[in-house]
């Protein structure tokens, strides 16, 4: 069971249903880059793994240190799985990975983000941020207890989650990332992300 707080800070009552489900799990990356203008990660994909997203943001003070930042994630013959730039600051890469692929190195990718220096000559240190969120085939579903929520103004209540099956063990690293969704309606939902 894992335990959880939600709360309303506005000046209407809150009334939802809430339910959740892990989706994956996720790991931050917090780098520098002082040598060169140059990031490459090397990742794989596993069997129970349908995709990965990692969302890439360079701080301002760095991002001004390029004239564009390229970012691609490459295959094992070097052709692209995905190739762009950023835009502005950040940049979210979304990796879909195939179920049929049978050759050996199907599963290993690069990720290359090659930022342009306005001032080659000048060298200087750079600031990364990753978050990396790998999503699992199959989602595990959680009870929520309670499950319709009723919140006045200012007011939280605690949340139970309790899964119907055995929990997932991300690997060594990394933590489970999730969602609740909090519906008032069929149109009016609120999406919520948890990790732990």
């Amino acid at each position: 069971t894992i335990r959880g707080t939600v709360a309303n800070a506005t000046l209407e009552n809150f009334h939802a249903d809430a339910q959740a489900n892990i989706v994956g799990y996720e790991r931050n990356i917090d780098t520098v880059i002082s040598q060169g203008d140059n990031f490459t990660l090397p990742f794989q994909s596993k069997p129970e793994e349908r995709g990965v997203i990692f969302n890439i943001s360079i701080p301002a003070e760095d991002y001004d240190l390029f004239t564009d930042v390229a970012c691609q994630v490459l295959r094992p013959d070097s052709s692209t799985e995905f190739n762009s730039a950023f835009d502005y600051r950040t940049k979210t890469v979304p990796i879909l990975f195939s179920e049929n692929d049978s050759s050996a190195n199907a599963n290993n990718y690069i990720l290359s983000i090659r930022p342009a220096l306005a001032l080659p000559e000048r060298a200087h240190a750079w600031r990364l941020h990753i978050t990396e969120q790998r999503y699992t085939r199959h989602n595990t579903y959680c009870i929520v207890s309670p499950s319709d929520i009723a919140l006045f103004p200012f007011h939280s209540q605690a949340l139970n989650f309790t899964s119907t099956t055995e929990l997932p063990i991300p690997p060594n690293g990394y933590r489970n990332y999730g969602m609740v969704e909090l519906s008032r309606s069929s149109e009016d939902k609120i999406s919520v992300p948890i990790v732990w």
